[in-house]
């Protein structure tokens, strides 16, 4: 779950990198999968939001109504 793993990922270690410069790389590389995962996940629940509170009429007319 996203959650579990934002609330894990470790900020530390950019305040101590282990390896230098390439460890804080690393970390930031990390955590911009993570957020970019966030992203994306929030974008697929706006979209089928979307999809839930509207429907259309028909091809034709392409209206939509409030369901």
């Amino acid at each position: 779950m996203l959650a579990q793993r934002l609330a894990a990922f470790d900020l530390g270690s950019l305040e101590n990198p282990l390896f230098g410069q390439s460890s804080i790389d690393a970390v930031l590389d990390g955590l911009a999968d993570l957020l970019q995962s966030i992203g994306d996940s929030s974008g697929l629940a706006s979209d089928r939001l979307a999809l839930r509170h509207f429907a259309h009429v028909d091809d034709v007319s392409q209206r939509t109504v409030s369901v």
